[in-house]
């Protein structure tokens, strides 16, 4: 899934699954969590990945997991954190450097092999409030909690 520059996505309450995940420059996916959090789980085994926009929601109620990443080449997978982050990450296998713009925080809660803060960066603390595997009713990914 690809989120192009200054462009604006939203999503809301569910689960998703994608393959790949790139946010560019100054992208902003909204997650709207009024009716429920949002689960998103990238399933591919892409050695990088790159949050150049910003997640903008409720932190205690975003969901991102990447649970397919390992070493390939001896090479650890690493994940960038470059504009406004809100919710947990889980990437058990990866780096996360968190280099964002100025006046960016990481709101949420990290579960990482490595974590990499660039000075005059934040990062407050908001854990997620729900399960990490979301009980759905048959059919759906819609209707979860």
């Amino acid at each position: 899934m690809i989120f192009r520059a200054r462009s604006t996505t939203g999503l809301r309450h569910g689960v998703y699954v994608w393959r790949s995940v790139l946010l560019e420059p100054d992208a902003r996916l909204f997650m709207n969590t009024f009716d429920g959090p949002v689960w998103i789980y990238v399933d591919g085994t892409d050695q990088f990945t790159e949050f150049k926009g910003s997640i903008i929601g409720d932190p205690a109620r975003i969901f991102i997991g990447f649970p397919n990443r390992s070493l390939i080449s001896n090479q650890q997978p690493h994940i960038g954190l470059y504009g406004q982050w809100n919710g947990t990450l889980v990437a058990p296998q990866s780096t996360v450097t968190g280099d964002m713009v100025t006046g960016a925080t990481l709101d949420g809660t990290f579960f990482v092999n490595n974590f990499v803060l660039h000075q005059g960066r934040f990062v407050r603390r908001a854990p997620f409030n729900f399960p990490w595997v979301p009980t759905c009713v048959p059919g759906s990914f819609t209707d979860c909690s």
